[in-house]
């Protein structure tokens, strides 16, 4: 199967919340079903950190370009780039489908901070959001959402049926494990904490 992915938060190598979720989920991915291509699209190039850990993989395809808004590209000329490559299904990692496409796709909603706490996020973000996010959702196969909460929200925001959207929860990275009581121990030691703390 031919997956196409908008992996337009893996560009900026200062990743932050989508752009780590999205990091984590396709490594996993590409280790769990390598029978499937993976096509990643850009609006610009994506951080050579990735492209470097994700050179091992012969059947993961970056396909970048050299455009100023990573939204005009997304909901303009994305489609076309999907078509293209004759993709079978889309997954779209912050929610948002180009306009024009005609292929499966899956979305994937992190949280309605733009529509529930509008003065927390840029302006254009919101502006992009409030116009894609329903009809994405709503022509969209199915619909990722990683809380309960998300899914609550997101249910009365897009006016879908509840079926139509499945609570899958973060995971967590390796590095975050049970330590040592000897690394525990050093660490509090190096910054000169006492127990108990907080």
């Amino acid at each position: 199967m031919r997956i196409g992915i908008d992996a337009n938060s893996l560009s900026d190598p200062k990743r932050t919340g989508i752009g780590r979720y999205s990091f984590a989920v396709l490594d996993q991915l590409f280790i769990i079903a390598p029978e499937n291509e993976y096509y990643l699209y850009a609006a610009q190039p994506i951080d050579q950190r990735v492209k470097q850990e994700w050179s091992r993989y012969d059947n993961v395809i970056f396909r970048e370009g050299n455009f100023p808004s990573r939204y005009v590209w997304q909901q303009l000329f994305l489609a076309r780039w999907l078509r293209q490559d004759k993709v079978d299904v889309h997954l779209a990692l912050d929610g948002l489908l180009p306009l024009g496409s005609s292929i499966p796709s899956v979305t994937i909603v992190h949280d309605l901070i733009w529509y529930r706490y509008p003065h927390s996020t840029a302006p254009h973000v919101r502006w992009v959001y409030r116009l894609r996010q329903k009809s994405s959702a709503r022509k969209a196969r199915h619909c990722i959402a990683d809380s309960k909460a998300t899914k609550s929200d997101f249910l009365k925001y897009a006016g879908i049926a509840s079926s139509k959207v499945t609570v899958i929860y973060g995971g967590v990275e390796p590095k975050f494990k049970v330590q040592s009581e000897e690394k525990i121990t050093q660490v509090l030691k190096e910054h000169n904490v006492c127990r108990p703390y907080i």
